[in-house]
């Protein structure tokens, strides 16, 4: 068998029907069996039990039994196969068997008849076959009997299922004969019955699979058939079934107390399926599942994913318990995988699939973990204590299904399932994972962007699928225009958590993703924040009084930017910056960025990061500084700034590109109307909120103070607009805003 072949063949549900089909040693199993039926005592009636649970193979080893015993069996010995559980409904058990036995009677009977010499003989052969005395006859007799009726030949006919062997042949005996010419009773004619096959010298094979599919009275009604109706001495009967299943069906509908203990009087010998050794099943499902990734890709899987498999299957594998679980996993994946290859790792989904077989419960939690992983990650809501105990607790009792081996440990889990760890009842959940990026560019189950995929064939709702981000990177080296008008209307909400779209195209922004764009899309990208970020930032104020820019993650990603750039072309990436911190629309975010790179390289205090982790030189940024600050004392910036409502962070930030004199020159120049001097106050309030009372604006006198001459100029002012009369309404907003500052 090719690996593609075995790709294919491996997932499917039906039972093998050829020896070179069998791939857990039901061949040698089956040629024993064989032997041991074949040398029982044939006049004694015997009832083999092949017992095994659902899944276990017993429909295969069937299977390959009647072949060989079709190939072993002596002359005059016949092979019947009864299947109650596909038998048409309302037909007895009892005439699918005797009926095909009344046919073989009577072809035997007449093959052994001598052959008619003359026309007389013909027309006494005729006669006879009329008033036919023989065992087929008392067959049909015996049969309308034990099942209580008659069926007209019609009804005989409509009910028989094909692939009943002589059913058809029997059909032919019951039309041919006179059921009415001779009456016995039932207990005459089964010692009749009997004695004839005897001097027939006939032997019968019953094979009865499925059993433990019949409802209750179904299975009975075959318990009897083969415990007292069909009880001949020259019949032997193997019959497949699950123990607990067909014995809980026994006490169900007789009533008794121990449906085992009434099995064992009916059926004198019995075996048990061999389990497949683990490892075979482990073995086989790995075969299986590379086949289809092979098929599915057109290649083999790279050493790495091979590698994550196997420890997948060796840990976890170890629950397989019958063919039937591995080819249920298989199905699963060959259903699931052609149409998610392009958005999942293939190792992950066979993990998840052999969970959903072995472990359903922990599939599922699996599922809610991730769930709730997603909205936590992304700052969309968080845990409670008690909820985080509970799912714990929840985790501790499905891992307690597996073996006492490695699958128990947090650890183990939290190899594909991000943040999990610890073992028996010590687990932590929703811990750090110190690679997330990975995890996307893998497309791993643990990543917040594609973990969705392996349980809906779809992204999570709250994210948006590659091509709409590779569409914006395309835009951004093109379209500028559009791009900008593409972001700016991202900034809604995404339907399902208080995030936003432009958040999330930020996150979407990766490494992995910009890394490999060309020059002109990390330029076009670059290009948007220093020209729209000031109304990006506006927009956002109007959803959220306390928005803070950084929290989207575009600084990261400017950072990001400009590192990527530098790494290409070093000269060129710093003539852009400095265009854009000269030229670039957004100046209050300009600043803000201006400041984050004076702290980070030491210019503006302690910087908390290391040298080596520097995007520029001190010398770079100090050019970069110098040309910004040039533009922040023309009066076209000092004009547009005043134009914002919030003015406080731009400040310090001007503080610290530009030296506090500087600032404080421009505070003189553009209060010297009390107006104006108003509202640049209300400007330079920051925001607060209450439980009781809502949102406030308060102003801090004392940290503002720092871009006027004291604290003391600003109070004196406010009393000599207030006592001119004007201006009330703004006096009496920045005294509210005062008075509050004392209670926060």
């Amino acid at each position: 068998m090719t690996v593609r072949d075995s790709g294919f063949s491996a997932g499917t549900e039906a039972p093998v029907s050829r020896a070179e089909e069998d791939r857990y040693g039901f061949e040698g199993v089956a040629a024993g069996l064989v032997r041991s039926i074949l040398a029982l005592d044939n006049d004694v009636s015997t009832v083999i039990g092949i017992e095994g649970k659902w899944g276990a193979g017993k429909t295969s080893l069937l299977r390959l039994l009647m072949n060989k015993l079709e190939d072993l069996k002596p002359d005059g010995t016949y092979v019947l196969h009864l299947a109650p559980w596909l038998t048409a409904h309302g037909t007895s058990p009892v005439d699918s068997l005797l009926l095909p036995v009344a046919a073989i009677l009577r072809e035997e009977e007449e093959r052994r008849q001598p052959p008619p010499r003359n026309l007389w003989q013909k027309c006494q052969r005729r006669i006879r076959r009329g008033r036919n005395t023989g065992a087929a006859l008392d067959m049909l007799n015996y049969l309308r009997q034990t099942s209580g009726r008659l069926a007209p030949l019609a009804e005989f006919a409509g009910n028989f299922v094909p692939g009943l062997g002589m059913a058809a042949k029997g059909m032919e005996t019951l039309a041919k004969l006179d059921l009415s010419s001779r009456q016995q009773t039932a207990s005459d004619l089964h010692a009749s019955l009997d004695k004839k096959i005897r001097l027939l010298d006939l032997n019968f094979i019953v094979i009865i699979d499925d059993l433990d599919r019949l409802e209750p009275a179904q299975a009975v009604e075959v318990l009897r058939l083969v415990r007292s109706v069909a009880d001949f001495s020259r019949f032997r009967y193997v019959m497949c079934y699950d123990r607990d299943v067909l014995a809980h069906a026994v006490q169900r509908h007789l009533g008794v107390s121990d449906g085992a203990l009434y099995m064992q009087k009916i059926i004198q010998l019995s075996f048990s399926l061999p389990r497949p050794e683990s490892f075979d099943l482990r073995r086989e499902f790995r075969t299986g599942a590379a086949a289809l990734f092979s098929a599915v890709n057109g290649c083999n899987m790279g050493a790495a994913a091979e590698s994550d498999l196997a420890e997948i299957i060796d840990v976890y594998g170890e629950m397989l318990s019958t063919p039937r679980e591995v080819n249920q996993t298989l199905n699963a994946l060959r259903f699931r995988y052609a149409g998610l290859r392009d958005y999942v790792y293939f190792p992950d989904l066979c993990l998840l699939q052999l969970l959903r077989v072995v472990n359903p419960g922990l599939y599922e939690w699996a599922e809610q973990y991730l769930t709730e992983r997603a909205v936590i990650a992304t700052g969309d809501a968080s845990i409670s204590d008690g909820e985080m105990e509970k799912m714990s607790s929840e985790l501790q009792t499905h891992l307690s299904r597996f073996h006492i081996t490695r699958a128990r440990h947090g650890w183990s889990l939290g190899r594909w399932l991000p943040g999990i760890n610890g073992y028996n009842k010590e687990y932590s959940l929703f811990g750090q994972v110190p690679d997330e990026e990975k995890l996307t560019i893998e497309r791993r189950l643990g990543s917040l962007v594609y973990w969705r995929y392996y349980f809906s064939f779809s992204a999570p709702q709250n994210v948006l699928p590659e091509k709409s981000i590779l569409d914006i990177m395309l835009l951004a080296g093109t379209e500028p225009r559009m791009l900008e008008k593409r972001l700016l209307e991202s900034i809604s909400s995404n339907g399902v958590s208080t995030r936003t779209w432009f958040e999330h195209i930020i996150t979407r922004l990766t490494p992995r993703m910009t890394g490999d764009a060309p020059w002109e899309q990390l330029e076009g990208l670059l290009g948007f924040f220093f020209n729209s970020a000031d109304r990006v930032k506006k927009a956002f104020v109007e959803r959220s009084a306390f928005f803070i820019m950084r929290d989207t993650g575009a600084d990261v990603l400017v950072s990001q930017l400009i590192s990527q750039m530098l790494t290409r072309d070093r000269e060129r990436t710093l003539t852009t910056l400095g265009s854009l911190f000269v030229k670039g629309k957004a100046i209050m975010w300009s600043a803000e960025f201006m400041q984050d790179l004076l702290w980070q390289h030491g210019l503006a205090g302690d910087s908390p990061v290391s040298e080596h982790e520097r995007l520029l030189t001190r010398l770079e940024v100090e050019t970069l500084r110098h040309a910004l600050s040039c533009r922040l004392d023309s009066p076209a910036v000092k004009q547009t700034v005043m134009r914002h409502d919030r003015l406080l962070g731009y400040m310090y930030a001007c503080r610290d590109i530009q030296g506090v004199e500087s600032v404080r020159r421009w505070i003189d120049e553009v209060s010297q109307s009390d107006s104006v001097f108003l509202d640049l106050l209300l400007k330079l309030r920051s925001t607060v909120s209450s439980s009781h009372s809502g949102i406030h604006h308060k102003l801090d006198l004392s940290a503002v103070s720092v871009f006027f001459q004291d604290k003391g100029s600003i109070e004196s002012r406010l009393n000599q607009i207030e006592a001119t009369g004007r201006y009330q309404d703004q006096i009496s907003e920045v005294r509210a805003a005062i008075s509050l500052n004392r209670h926060f």
